[in-house]
């Protein structure tokens, strides 16, 4: 019963498990296409200095260009987003299951 546990591996006394239900799961597909055993943590933002993103000059509105298309018959269009994603502290971010980096 995965709401009970025994740290000391004895299941004949098992008491309840203190953090069921603690945890808020997030299903993210792009992680289990990795593993489907390694599982993530990261602490509440709105407490924690978590990751920080930042955008190129301030601007966070995706960036479009169109052109008439020569190889096909319509637009072209491009869409660029310039943009930077950091760890800010390591406390607040785990990963269980994986090999060390």
């Amino acid at each position: 019963d995965p709401d009970t546990a025994e740290a000391s591996g004895n299941t004949g006394g098992n008491r309840p498990n203190w953090v069921a239900g603690t945890f808020t799961v997030v299903p993210e597909h792009r992680l289990d296409a990795n593993s489907a055993t390694i599982w993530y943590m990261a602490a509440s933002s709105s407490i924690y200095d978590t990751i920080e993103v930042d955008f190129l000059n301030g601007v966070n509105a995706p960036m479009l260009e169109s052109r008439d298309g020569f190889k096909i018959d319509g637009v072209e269009m491009k869409v660029r987003l310039d943009y930077g994603v950091a760890p800010l502290d390591w406390r607040t971010l785990a990963i269980n299951g994986a090999a060390p980096i």
